[in-house]
């Protein structure tokens, strides 16, 4: 999007594309001199890829020029096992959703952003040097939508938003939109690093009257940001000043500055939630306790000394419990030890069989005994006795 400042009398000159690219994306920051042309490249009749240049914008009416390519398709590496290795647009001149780029420049850092959010990817280059993508955040093969677009918060060039609506690669179903918060500056710019902050989050909910299905995003010079929903409705999100944070939670289109939650500060203007206040700090300017004698942990709404505490001493104390369990006493106890409180209890009781083998041995003696007696003579029930023990194989075959 350009704006011209237009004195009459005036007139507009469209120039042919000798550019060898079908553009998607142009930014040019907040300078006059150069821009930032993103789109594909026509390979071959059914091959098209991503590539870029650098164009000088000249104040006369001669035609842009290109300066620097920038070679976008050989810059992303996908592994072989990685479907968007083979994936490539047919034709470059046929626009699409889903062909979609985006691309934003910042002259404080000289660092430029662009967006494939068909390939789910976003590189961040240097402007003096393009050559090799100095920082590269892949967010994976399954979805699509991550770089929708993209831009910088601030004329420095520290803090990057990207556009992250995340849908379904096979079905191009829309599952979900935010705007992702990064600090390049301090963290670098990698898919290991973590956004510093997300839209919508629980305190900053989306407009009411918004649609979720975000589209396009911008930023301001002041560090807002505006966002545009599927049905191209406008929400802004304005930034607020040190001690307060940008509350969304209203009727309107624009977000309002309310104060930190107690306990939460934060020392900077921006769009950013308030963060706890840090472990000796208190309130909602995250005053210095006065002592170390003061409860003041991490996002302490008040300094509380120590004596308002009440000491809890415990009178009854709990017995030790044993190193070990011993189970042969436990196991002795049970085996010797006669439960005739049901018949169940007595049939399963080891005692019971003991007493019930050892009646039985008695008895056979008896009659061992009383067979030799009486019928010295005759020694068959001795012999059959022993025949018998011999077979069931007991205690040295009845020997």
């Amino acid at each position: 999007m350009f704006f011209y400042a237009l004195k009459l009398p005036f007139s507009i000159s469209v120039w042919p594309n000798t550019f060898n690219i079908s553009p998607r994306a142009i930014d040019i920051g907040y300078n006059v001199d150069y821009g930032v042309l993103v789109g594909y490249c026509q390979l071959t009749p059914s091959i098209a890829i991503e590539c870029g240049c650098i164009i000088q914008l000249n104040t006369s009416w001669s035609q842009p020029k290109v300066i620097t390519n920038i070679l976008i398709r050989q810059d992303m590496k996908f592994s072989w096992s990685d479907i968007r290795s083979t994936d490539v647009i047919t034709q470059s001149r046929i626009y699409s959703a889903q062909s979609m780029m985006s691309v934003s420049i910042s002259w404080g850092s000289r660092r430029i952003l662009i967006g494939v959010p068909w390939l789910n990817i976003v590189l961040l280059y240097a402007f003096d040097n393009v050559s090799n993508p100095i920082g590269t955040y892949d967010n994976g093969m399954d979805s699509t939508g991550f770089g929708k677009s993209v831009a910088w918060l601030d004329v420095h060039g520290n803090k990057a938003l990207i556009l992250a609506n995340w849908l379904s690669r096979s079905t191009t179903e829309w599952v979900s939109s935010s705007v992702q918060m990064y600090d390049i500056e301090s963290d670098g710019f990698s898919s290991n690093v973590q956004p510093i902050s997300i839209y919508p989050n629980s305190q900053q909910q989306i407009f009411s009257k918004s649609k979720v299905f975000f589209i396009r995003l911008m930023c301001s010079i002041s560090g807002d940001f505006i966002t545009l929903d599927s049905l191209g409705g406008p929400s802004a999100v304005f930034s607020a000043p040190a001690g307060s944070f940008p509350d969304t939670n209203v009727r309107l289109f624009r977000s309002v500055s309310v104060p930190c939650i107690r306990g939460t500060n934060r020392d900077y203007a921006g769009i950013e939630l308030c963060i706890p206040c840090p472990h000796g700090t208190f309130s909602s300017g995250c005053q210095t306790c006065n002592s170390n004698a003061s409860f003041c942990p991490f996002g302490s709404v008040e300094e509380l000394p120590y004596s308002t505490f009440q000491s809890i001493d415990q009178v009854q104390e709990y017995p030790d419990s044993p190193e070990n369990t011993v189970f042969d006493d436990i196991l002795l106890h049970n085996m010797f030890m006669l439960n005739w409180q049901s018949s169940h209890c007595a049939l399963v009781s080891p005692m019971t069989w003991v007493l019930l083998f050892i009646v039985f041995g008695i008895i056979v003696a008896l009659i061992v005994i009383i067979s030799e007696i009486h019928c010295a003579n005759q020694r068959n029930i001795h012999y059959r006795i022993k025949r018998i023990l011999k077979n069931m194989d007991l205690i040295g075959e009845g020997e």
